[in-house]
């Protein structure tokens, strides 16, 4: 199995030994393969054997001599573990505890003496205490209990190579198998006393561990003194066997000594076992990142622009895009993009499964949307005012075509004398945005007229307007008497006396100008005409000078000559004067006359002026 390590804040994961056992499985395991990691990556694994498979027990030595299952790693190097497999104990009754069964034996049962039931040699009895299968015996019990438990205790025989004990075990080839049984001396001080056992697996007989010559075992003998008939300590005996192509193990205990003074003894916990040994080593070094790699420069645009990613992989052989906030991937290495707010782009460059990132991030400033109204008319000499709103601008600011005119407010005034484009700037930094009104200026009219008497009565007056107007395209006569008029040139006959607002307005697109001219309506001074001349000359033709009754009710008229002197006076509305003083013809010359009387409104009539008397 292979393990691809990559970049993260801590490095960790826990690798197992891949092997199980049982009686048909080789004992050689696995670490895993040899493991590179990112150079720089923090490393924090763990190395797990696992737990034995039912039946078996291991043990664990690793190369820094812990003995645990697992082993932490946290550096680049050599790891070992050594494990020490042992399958269950397969001698059937090895601790005797059912008593005579489950072995066989060239020794009898003890069946009774002067000594208790093993007094004979050559027997054997199965029991809890030395001292009750010899009563020279020491009391002392089997070796795991105490006392309590069972334990073959044996008087030697004294025939060479009689089998104490023995049993055929089925077993796996070319397997390790550990052998082991405790002994303790039951009588004897002497070393010829002492038992001399010999240990066989399949007639060969078993060295003791550690040795390759002793192939006999004799355990300690009684302390001293005799006397004191302590019991002796027990002993292990401990050897390995491997079972090469044997599929059975015929196991035999055989005491060497037949001397017929002491050579007695007790065997307990006899114990064959499945084990095997082997070690494995996990490599671990380091890989290098990827080099020379870069995500490119960042960028500063404005809302609804787009920005240039231009990565460089380096020696990376592979490499990815994304992006905070989410969203951006891509597996091209440049690459255009439209952020609507401020991202940071992120480049992955990989080399090996090991992965290292640059960012190069795409300011976005807010473009601002200003408006600046909508187009408009005005007329000559008007001011307007600018609508202008700067949209969410931190600067903003008014310019004009034609040029002329600057304004860093929102709403100013304006009074262009031409036509002219208004642009509002806007900015947020770099971005930038404008927008633009037109103002039209329209030429103005000019509104002038003219008044002319055409008739008049003693109830009325018919005037005549003469429309002078320029620059205009219609009109609009009010004659302040409520009367109205569009007429270019109007007439108009005034019914009542009074001054009135006489009032034209004259208009073109979108202007417009008045004139206002106070008019006084008098029906009886405009009514009372006095003639300037006369020539009495007998020609019957302007020979009198006299004032047309009109609307007059009474008159006095008098004249006066050059030096102030009256020459004729009348006070009817038929008298006149005939060019005479004194009966005599008046000289030619300029006369002054005046005129006091009522009209028939009972106004006052007074009026004075001059007359030429020709001849």
């Amino acid at each position: 199995m292979k393990y691809k390590f990559t970049k993260s804040a801590l490095f960790s994961f826990a690798l197992l030994v891949l092997c199980s056992f049982g009686f048909a499985q080789t004992c050689p395991y696995s670490l895993g393969n040899d493991t590179a990691i990112c150079q720089g990556v923090p490393i924090n694994f763990s190395l797990i054997v696992p737990a034995a498979a039912t039946g078996f027990t291991q043990t664990y030595l690793w190369d820094n001599s812990t003995t645990t299952a697992t082993r932490n790693v946290n550096a680049y190097g050599n790891y070992y573990c050594k494990v020490t497999r042992k399958g269950t104990n397969k001698v059937t009754n090895g601790n005797f505890s059912s008593g005579n069964n489950g072995f066989t034996s060239g020794y009898i049962v003890g069946t009774g003496g002067s000594f208790g039931p093993i007094s004979a040699a050559g027997t054997y009895l199965v029991t809890t205490n030395a001292s009750i299968a010899h009563t020279n015996f020491p009391s002392f019990g089997n070796h795991t209990t105490t006392g309590t438990g069972n334990m073959m205790v044996v008087n030697g025989s004294q025939n060479p190579n009689t089998s104490v004990w023995c049993q055929t075990i089925p077993v796996t080839p070319n397997l390790n198998y550990n052998f082991s049984t405790w002994v303790a001396t039951c009588k004897g001080t002497l070393t010829a006393e002492l038992a001399v056992l010999q240990f066989s697996i399949n007639g060969v007989p078993l060295f003791l561990n550690g040795s390759t010559t002793q192939n006999t075992f004799t355990p300690p003998p009684q302390p001293l003194p005799a006397s004191s008939n302590l019991p002796a300590p027990w002993a292990l005996f401990a050897a390995t066997w491997n079972s090469g192509a044997n599929t059975s193990a015929s196991i035999c205990i055989v005491n060497q000594n037949t001397t017929g003074s002491g050579n007695d003894f007790a065997l307990d916990d006899i114990f064959f076992q499945e084990v095997c040994e082997y070690t494995d080593t996990l490599k671990v070094t380091p890989k290098p990142f990827p080099t020379g790699y870069n995500a490119g420069l960042d960028a500063v645009i404005c809302s609804g622009q787009t920005a240039n990613l231009n990565a460089n992989n380096g020696d990376g052989s592979a490499f990815s895009w994304s992006s905070v906030p989410p969203g951006f991937s891509s597996s091209t290495l440049n690459n255009t993009v439209n952020p609507t707010d401020t991202t940071a782009y992120i480049f992955t460059s990989e080399l090996n499964g090991c992965k290292k990132s640059d960012t190069a991030t795409v300011y976005v400033g807010a473009t601002p949307v200003p408006s600046a109204g909508t187009d408009d008319a005005i007329c000559e000499g008007q001011s307007y005012t600018l609508n202008g709103n700067p949209g969410g601008a931190a600067v903003f600011g008014w310019t004009s075509l034609p040029a002329g005119f600057t304004s860093n407010q929102a709403t100013p005034q304006v009074s262009p004398l031409v036509t002219t484009e208004f642009i509002l700037t806007a900015s947020n930094g770099n971005c930038v945005a404008t927008a633009s009104v037109k103002i039209d200026v329209n030429t103005s009219p000019v509104a002038d007229f003219t008044v002319a008497p055409l008739d008049s009565s003693c109830n009325s007056y018919s005037l005549s307007f003469t429309n002078n107007s320029t620059n205009s395209l219609s009109y609009f006569w009010d004659f302040g008497d409520g009367e109205l008029s569009s007429d270019v040139t109007p007439i108009h006959t005034y019914t009542s006396q009074n001054i009135f607002n006489l009032q034209l307005t004259a208009k073109n697109t979108g202007c417009s100008d008045t004139k206002i001219l106070p008019l006084k309506i008098a029906f009886s001074e405009n009514s009372l005409f006095v003639p300037n001349s006369f020539t009495p000359n007998n020609d019957l033709k302007n020979d009198t000078f006299y004032i047309p009754k009109g609307c007059l009710k009474s008159a006095v008229v008098s004249i006066y000559d050059r030096w102030g002197q009256l020459a004729k006076r009348w006070d009817t509305l038929s008298g006149n004067w005939d060019g005479k003083v004194g009966g005599f013809p008046a000289p030619e010359g300029v006369y002054v006359y005046t005129i006091d009387g009522f009209f028939l409104s009972g106004e006052r009539a007074r009026k004075k002026g001059t007359i030429t008397l020709y001849r």
